[in-house]
């Protein structure tokens, strides 16, 4: 591996032990004191994120370190794929506290959290060109990378 590259390398395996050692091991809905179910859901869903990154990019580190090189790409375009899926996420709750809490937003949460391509008793699922788009509007040129 090219030793520019380690630095970079060292600072991520860290950032993933912090990850890894804050992951949540419930989401307890009593604890949002609150009767509407969509923040529960957003927090399910998030959680859901945070664990899904915490592995795709241990996976995608412990791949690079025995020459995966493939399956290292593989995994980090996953673990990118599920970054702008959380970013979509925060954005959307965002754009709530800021704007309004909007019509359909238990619809698009039941997307994120249940979605599903060609699955008729399932919500649509976002495509995920769509959260790599959002995420490509702030970090420019991530959607090129």
């Amino acid at each position: 591996m090219h030793s520019k590259y380690l630095d970079e390398l060292a600072e991520a395996r860290e950032r993933l032990k912090l990850i890894q050692s804050s992951l949540p091991t419930s989401v307890e809905a009593a604890a949002l004191h609150t009767n509407a179910k969509i923040p529960f859901k957003v927090l399910s869903c998030r959680e859901g994120y945070i664990w899904r990154i915490e592995e795709l990019g241990r996976c995608a580190y412990d791949a690079l370190e025995k020459d995966d090189v493939v399956a290292a790409m593989v995994l980090a375009r996953s673990l990118t794929e599920t970054a702008c899926a959380l970013w979509y996420l925060d954005t959307l709750v965002k754009q709530q506290v800021n704007t309004g809490v909007q019509p359909d937003l238990d619809a698009v949460v039941m997307r994120l959290l249940m979605g599903h391509k060609g699955q008729p008793d399932f919500p649509e699922a976002v495509n995920v060109l769509t959260f790599i788009d959002r995420a490509d509007k702030r970090f420019s040129g991530l959607r090129e990378t």
